[in-house]
């Protein structure tokens, strides 16, 4: 599974309501897609056996919180 296909799983799952929750939470530092950490951590279990688990949580955080776009993810060296 690439980082694109994890990207658009991870948005199709996105709950706007919560999301709004989660970001006040946070004081609207950063931008949220309201998925339950349980949910998350299910989608992303396969993909992260495939690859270096440090790699890929710092690929998806970054994108999650947009410090990086998914057009420069080869810098972290994630396969896309």
């Amino acid at each position: 599974m690439t980082l694109y296909q994890v990207y658009d799983t991870m948005v199709g799952l996105a709950d706007l309501e919560r999301s709004e929750k989660m970001a006040a939470y946070m004081r609207h530092q950063f931008d949220f897609l309201g998925i339950p950490a349980p949910l998350r951590r299910q989608q992303e279990k396969q993909p992260l056996k495939q690859q270096n688990k440090r790699k890929w949580s710092i690929g998806i955080l970054s994108i999650i919180v947009g410090k990086v776009t998914i057009e420069n993810t080869s810098t972290l060296g994630l396969i896309i």
